[in-house]
C-alpha cells in the first residue's frame, strides 16, 4: 500500500537489500542523516518477509540487482505476487548488465539508480519517488477513491483503536486484522457489517470502490 508523504521524513520507512553489508551500513547512515527511517538486510528472503508482514508498511524498497545466487528479478517477482503497489527502486553497480532503460521497461520496478560513491543519484531518485507517489495517489488526502483496506486502517487510526481492539471486537486474530489493512484478504460480509457498526459508517461506504466482496 502506497502512502502520501505530506509529512516529516522520519515517518517514511525505507527497506534496503544488498548482499554487501558495508554498503548497506553506509547507505543507512546517509539516509538517516536526511531524516529517513531505514531498515537494512542482506537476506532476500528476510526482505520479502519484512515487506509482507511489517505494520506500518514499508514505503520504499531499494534492492541491489546482482546478489549471491539471486538477482533483483526474482526478488521483485516474489514481492509483486502479494504487493503490486510498493515503490521499488533498483540499485546497481553493473549498469552494463542491467541498463536503466531495459530495467524500467522489463521489470516491475518504479525507478532505477546507479551506485555512486556519494549516492547522489539514489538520493535524487528517493525524492522523485516521494513526489511520484503523491501524484499517483492524490485521493489519499481524502476518502475519495480509497479502497476498503485503506479505509479500515484510516478509520482505526482516527478512532485511536488498536488492531488488538478491532480483532477482539470481531472475534478474530490480530494477524487477520493486519491482513485486512494490507489488502491481502477481505473481511466477510458479517465482519463488514460489524466494522461499519464499530466505526459508525454505512456498509455502502465501506464497499464503495471495492469489487469482489
Amino acid at each position: 500500500m502506497r502512502k502520501t508523504f505530506n509529512k516529516d521524513t522520519s515517518e517514511i520507512t525505507i527497506l534496503m537489500l544488498d548482499d554487501e553489508m558495508n554498503i548497506l551500513e553506509t547507505l543507512k547512515s546517509n539516509l538517516e542523516r536526511s531524516g529517513y527511517n531505514c531498515l537494512i538486510t542482506d537476506n532476500p528472503e528476510e526482505a520479502i518477509k519484512i515487506i509482507k508482514d511489517r505494520d506500518p508498511a514499508i514505503d520504499i524498497f531499494i534492492t541491489d540487482y546482482l546478489m549471491v545466487k539471486i538477482t533483483a528479478i526474482q526478488v521483485v517477482e516474489s514481492i509483486r505476487q502479494f504487493d503490486r503497489q510498493l515503490y521499488i527502486i533498483l540499485l546497481t553497480g553493473y549498469a552494463n548488465n542491467m541498463p536503466g532503460i531495459y530495467a524500467i521497461q522489463n521489470l516491475e520496478i518504479d525507478s532505477y539508480a546507479e551506485k555512486t560513491s556519494d549516492f547522489e543519484d539514489l538520493m535524487l531518485k528517493i525524492e522523485i519517488a516521494i513526489k511520484s507517489i503523491n501524484k499517483v495517489n492524490p485521493g489519499r488526502r481524502s476518502d475519495d477513491g480509497l479502497q476498503l483496506h485503506e479505509k479500515l486502517k484510516k478509520m482505526r487510526l482516527e478512532s485511536n483503536k488498536t488492531q488488538d481492539e478491532v480483532a477482539t471486537y470481531l472475534g478474530i486474530g490480530r494477524t487477520t486484522v493486519v491482513n485486512y489493512e494490507h489488502g491481502r484478504i477481505k473481511p466477510t460480509l458479517e465482519n463488514i457489517r460489524k466494522l461499519a457498526e464499530l466505526f459508525d459508517v454505512s456498509c455502502d461506504y465501506l464497499l464503495e470502490n471495492n469489487k469482489g466482496i
